[in-house]
């Protein structure tokens, strides 16, 4: 396979402290409205863009797998343990095709499905995933690290395998937190037979 990436990019983390209005029961003033701060640390969204170029004849299936790495000092056995996982996914290719892949941080598999909240119920939007509604996985507003008040710098490593070697049945529609949490059911094993962080 061959690959070609973009320029090197800013990805940046922010602290939000949104104000609400909230309805407040068992108060003396049960319909007295209440304001709460509401902080917590969120990234700016982004994706990342690959071209990829399957240079075998043959149809292959690629499992892509995403890390951050931050820039370190540090000898190598420690700093093979700083990589970051920002997502995992898999691809299929036809011998000599060539495509362009984007991928949004909203569809990292390693992020826990979105929960829930009070203003959902209220404005009816209450609707949960029936696939994925375990609460498994890494919230997405703290997959990308805080790092420090004057940045942290690192580069985005992709590590591309064959996933007919690697999955654990290859042809399984993969959904969800995937990467760390395994495919939902009782008898459902890991789809990634290479070890977690691998």
């Amino acid at each position: 396979l061959n690959f070609s990436s973009s320029s090197k990019a800013v990805v940046s983390t922010q602290s939000t402290g949104e104000m609400k209005k909230y309805k407040v029961y068992n108060t003396n003033n049960d319909q007295e409205a209440i304001k709460v701060k509401n902080a917590s640390m969120d990234h700016i969204p982004y994706s990342f863009n690959l071209k990829v170029k399957n240079k075998n004849r043959g149809d292959v299936m690629v499992c892509f797998r995403v890390f951050l790495v931050p820039e370190t000092d540090e000898p190598l056995d420690n700093w093979r343990t700083m990589f970051i996982e920002l997502d995992k996914f898999v691809e299929s290719f036809k011998g000599g095709e060539t495509k362009e892949i984007e991928r949004s941080d909203k569809n990292s598999s390693v992020i826990a499905s979105r929960r829930v909240r009070w203003d959902d119920i209220k404005e009816g939007n209450a609707k949960t995933s029936s696939q994925n509604n375990c609460g498994c996985g890494w919230p997405l507003n703290l997959l990308i690290p805080r790092g420090t008040e004057q940045g942290m710098r690192g580069t985005i490593f992709v590590l591309a395998t064959d996933w007919m070697q690697d999955g654990e049945n290859p042809q399984e529609h993969l959904y969800g937190s995937w990467s760390y949490c395994g495919q939902k059911g009782i008898n459902s094993k890991n789809p990634d037979i290479r070890p977690m962080g691998f």
